[in-house]
């Protein structure tokens, strides 16, 4: 049986496969061109396709894609990778194959530089970006290349000839000179706060340094109030103890003032303003970094600061640092478990201390 397709869909069609296998991205005028070619010799034709729902397919082209990619996701949860984890590897590969529309076990080298190459070329993604997709592709291959097949008791059907990940390196991301909040920039934050729950939030990441994710999962008896402190459920898994500085006390029993009078909600420490479902739900990490990205845009001293919530785990670390702290001692209270994560990626040395450092030892 044969339907008609609409030109337009089938032009589509064609583009996407002609952009997938030549190197022609960046060539938009000669992409055109071909486009034009194709309308001009199409527009008096009818294009038939086959129905290939009627056809009985060989075991070997049905495509159990979707659920060994659910498999593997399985696999993971049992290693007790994070739910974010999880849920991000699942959009990585869901983007991949909707993209390659080929059998994992058909993928090839050249499918994931070329996929890889139109993320970073056509949609702008960044090094980092890149390096996310190429860690969860490099995952699930690994895993892909060590499972059985069927008849040797596991549970693929079919596997690679070999692992199309093997070729493939990371990107090396430029590094650049970073930045980190002055104590007259934190001030300004605090003060532009609209709401006592938007400064609590504030207070409660300047003085514990926690992650995002760390914050909008604290729950209402997560907190100890008279022993100033708060327990964290981190990565992997890992428990540990924040506390909180004299400041972000008195803003967090503000704040505690008015959510312990609201019951129909969720068990969540911070919630958020607008209800679904009827109560009120917990603040996701999306709702404060608009908060963030609008006190910015209310102050004009605020110009040019990229904020976002990982800038005051930085602020603190640095801050800690700078006042005597040992690295040792950071670490502890920003959860790592590799010390060289903390001096490297948080301990951020601003112009002026390397100004003083620079004069004391070396004029």
């Amino acid at each position: 049986m044969q339907t008609a397709i609409n030109t337009d869909n089938f032009v589509l069609t064609v583009m996407e496969t002609l952009m997938n296998s030549m190197d022609m991205w960046a060539e938009q005028e000669r992409l055109n061109q071909v486009k034009a070619a194709l309308y001009m010799n199409l527009m008096d034709k009818t294009i038939l396709a086959d129905d290939y729902n009627s056809r009985q397919l060989p075991t070997e082209y049905v495509d159990d894609t979707p659920r060994v990619v659910e498999m593997w996701l399985r696999c993971m949860q049992l290693e007790k990778r994070t739910a974010g984890t999880i849920e991000n590897y699942r959009g990585e590969l869901r983007n991949f194959f909707e993209w390659c529309r080929k059998h994992y076990a058909d993928i090839t080298t050249n499918d994931v530089r070329a996929y890889l190459s139109w993320r970073q070329i056509v949609k702008h993604n960044s090094d980092t970006t890149i390096n996310n997709k190429y860690h969860a592709l490099q995952s699930f291959y690994r895993w892909i290349m060590s499972e059985d097949l069927i008849e040797d008791g596991g549970s693929l059907a079919r596997k690679p000839k070999k692992n199309p990940m093997d070729k493939i390196n990371k990107v090396k991301t430029e590094k650049k000179m970073r930045t980190v909040l002055t104590d007259e920039q934190a001030e300004i934050i605090r003060c532009d706060c609209q709401t006592v729950r938007d400064r609590a939030v504030v207070e409660v990441l300047i003085a514990t340094g926690m992650r995002v994710s760390e914050l909008v999962g604290l729950d209402l008896n997560d907190i100890d109030i008279r022993a100033g402190k708060c327990i964290i459920y981190g990565k992997g898994r890992k428990e540990r103890p924040a506390f909180f500085t004299p400041r972000a006390l008195v803003h967090l029993e503000e704040y505690l003032t008015e959510r312990r009078q609201i019951t129909d909600c969720d068990p969540a420490l911070f919630l958020n303003f607008r209800r679904k479902g009827g109560i009120y739900t917990r603040l996701s990490d999306d709702s404060i970094r608009h908060m963030l990205n609008a006190i910015v845009e209310s102050d004009k001293r605020l110009t040019g600061l990229n904020l976002h919530p990982h800038m005051f785990r930085a602020y603190l670390a640095t801050y800690m640092s700078r006042h005597g702290a040992s690295i040792k001692d950071i670490q502890r209270i920003l959860g790592h478990s590799n010390i060289n994560t903390t001096s490297e990626c948080y301990i951020i040395d601003d112009d002026e201390s390397m100004k003083q450092v620079h004069e004391l030892f070396a004029a």
